[in-house]
């Protein structure tokens, strides 16, 4: 079975590029608390473990960019896969090893993006199965 993936987006426009730590938070008062950091964060979650968790992620055309940081090493395995993006860049692929199943280049990041997507340098998003929450 073979998958197509289409990579070819429009243009990038300003308005969906945001850092989520930037959405507003709800004034807060001893009868109306606000969410605590904890309900805050977004996690990536794979095969029952929490593979990301952050509440600093930067989310381009629906998918969250967790900092590179917040991203759990013992699951990550580099792939040579690589594939490119008109306005983002040239991308690399981790695959992800959970319990001893293979999420085969299940994260990618953009090690060099171009400026328009400056915003998503050292940080990593998933797909393929991957439930990112929060």
């Amino acid at each position: 079975m073979t998958e197509t993936v289409e990579l070819t987006r429009a243009p990038l426009r300003l308005s969906t590029l945001r850092k989520e730590s930037d959405v507003p938070r709800v004034a807060t008062d001893e009868t109306h608390p606000g969410p605590t950091d904890e309900e805050h964060r977004v996690r990536a979650i794979w095969n029952g473990k929490v593979i990301a968790e952050s509440d600093d992620t930067v989310v381009v055309e629906g998918n969250h960019y967790f900092p590179r940081e917040s991203v759990d090493d013992s699951v990550l395995v580099d792939s040579t896969t690589q594939t490119t993006c008109p306005w983002k860049g040239q991308a690399s692929y981790f695959s992800l090893i959970v319990d001893g199943h293979t999420n085969r280049d299940a994260a990618w990041y953009y090690p060099t993006p171009k400026s328009a997507a400056a915003q998503i340098r050292h940080r990593v998003a998933f797909w393929r199965g991957v439930t990112v929450t929060g």
